[in-house]
């Protein structure tokens, strides 16, 4: 890429070393779509669409399960509850509760721990294919959720589309993390289909892409997706406002129950996706 031919000598000597690569990393993508036939985009636009269907399909199924579990849940437990009213053995019911609550937080905080040691070992072990997924991963969640503040990221966007309004049903929902996953599998198929017309001297960032793309992306939007998840969460309970695009109107609870669902359908997606995130 000759930046020089794009750019004044003065303009290229005042930026960082950051600003230039992106440049030429904008270039040489530029040059090998310019380089690929209209119908291999056709391809790969076919291939986008069944990717955001399938994206979109697994959240549904996801929460549709979730929703069939805790209904399940909440009917054993009132069932129990009844049973022991009826006994009169309220206390030995909630003491039983009790205990099997706490051998479940055990379970899951055992869970975690396992988890947690896996992913030390991995990086401990092989670093150089480990850290960059992890990397990834935190990088992603950071960027949906906008921080442990749950200020800003991926949901907050609808201060900047022009949707004229916060709260938004298009960014606050599991569409805003359909959205980004699709993108982000679509860009790294992109990558692939059009390396080929790559300059020979491209940046060595492509190559990484092409070999290790598909990893990579894969944390990255497991990572948005719980990022996203965790700010519809934040803004469901300890933020709550309307949203300013339904069809109706309903109470602030209401409100807060749908982005609550949200936020439980895609944390779940997430969860079950980085089950398969390579750490």
């Amino acid at each position: 890429m000759d930046i020089e031919a794009e750019l004044n000598p003065v303009a290229i000597s005042t930026m960082s070393p950051g600003r230039l690569r992106a440049l030429r990393l904008q270039s040489e993508l530029v040059e090998a779509l310019r380089k690929t036939d209209r119908r291999v985009y056709a391809r790969w636009g076919v291939r986008l669409g069944r990717r955001c269907v399938f994206c979109g399909v697994r959240r549904v199924r996801n929460l549709s399960s979730l929703i069939a579990a805790v209904g399940t849940f909440s009917v054993e437990e009132a069932r129990l509850a009844v049973t022991a009213i009826r006994a009169k053995d309220v206390r030995s019911h909630v003491r039983d509760r009790s205990a099997l609550a706490m051998h479940r937080s055990m379970s899951v905080a055992s869970r975690i721990g396992r988890s947690t040691a896996t992913i030390a070992t991995a990086l401990y072990r092989n670093p150089a294919e480990t850290a960059p997924q992890l990397m990834m991963l935190t990088f992603g969640f950071l960027t949906g959720s906008g921080g442990l503040d749950g200020n800003g990221g991926i949901p907050d966007l609808d201060f900047q589309l022009g949707i004229g309004h916060h709260r938004s049903l298009l960014t606050h929902s599991i569409l805003s993390g359909l959205v980004v996953e699709t993108l982000c599998l679509g860009f790294i198929d992109l990558v692939c289909t059009i390396a080929d017309k790559l300059p020979e001297d491209r940046d060595p960032i492509w190559d990484v892409l092409v070999s290790r793309g598909n990893a990579l992306v894969a944390a990255a939007s497991t990572g948005l997706s719980a990022g996203i998840a965790y700010h519809l969460g934040v803004d469901a309970t300890l933020q709550p406002a309307a949203y300013h695009d339904l069809p109706f109107s309903m109470p602030i609870e209401g409100h807060q129950a749908v982005m609550g669902a949200n936020a439980a359908a895609e944390g779940v997606d997430a969860m079950k996706r980085n089950n398969s995130v390579e750490v």
